[in-house]
């Protein structure tokens, strides 16, 4: 996706409209900020913004994720399917994401396992107060970063459910 023509597209949508961004954001349920952002190339939208957006406009998806007008209808149907389409693409997008971290934080919880496992053992010979500072430092750090990286991956979870929810609701009216 082109992000300076998708970002025009939708300014110009919504001059067509005759909304502000602040509105627009109320509807969308997101900062006026971010809308300025969308308009201006710097960010895109995420997926379920886009369907949104689609709703709000009454226009297809795919005009949404080009940035171009298509032939001025708007087929539900056909938005829908093309939401369904692009959810997937994103979910196998997320789902690459998801095994990379999940590999980096069973990483994380073998250096865990291995930093409880020297603080049972006696101390190794040679073992300096530097050596016991580093051992603190990384059992701090990767119980950080596993905490962390649980809160990242339920985050995701919740989204993409929550976009799956709203396409089957979309589906049964």
């Amino acid at each position: 996706m082109d992000q300076l023509k998708v970002g025009e597209h939708l300014k110009e949508l919504r001059k067509d409209k005759g909304v502000t961004q602040e509105a627009l954001s109320e509807a969308l349920g997101v900062s006026r900020r971010t809308v300025s952002r969308w308009e201006t190339g710097t960010n895109l939208p995420d997926i379920d913004i886009i369907l949104a957006l689609s709703d709000y406009f009454r226009v297809d998806v795919r005009e949404i994720m080009t940035g171009k007008s298509l032939d001025g209808t708007y087929d539900e149907d056909v938005s829908a399917q093309t939401a369904i389409l692009t959810a997937e693409y994103d979910n196998s997008k997320q789902e690459k994401i998801f095994r990379r971290l999940h590999i980096l934080y069973a990483v994380y919880a073998i250096l865990m396992f291995l930093c409880m496992i020297s603080y049972i053992i006696p101390s190794f010979p040679n073992d300096n107060e530097t050596v016991r500072y580093i051992r603190i430092f990384v059992c701090l750090g990767t119980s950080f970063l596993l905490v962390h990286g649980a809160f990242i991956t339920k985050g995701k979870l919740l989204r993409i459910c929550k976009l799956k929810e709203m396409l089957i609701n979309r589906f049964k009216t």
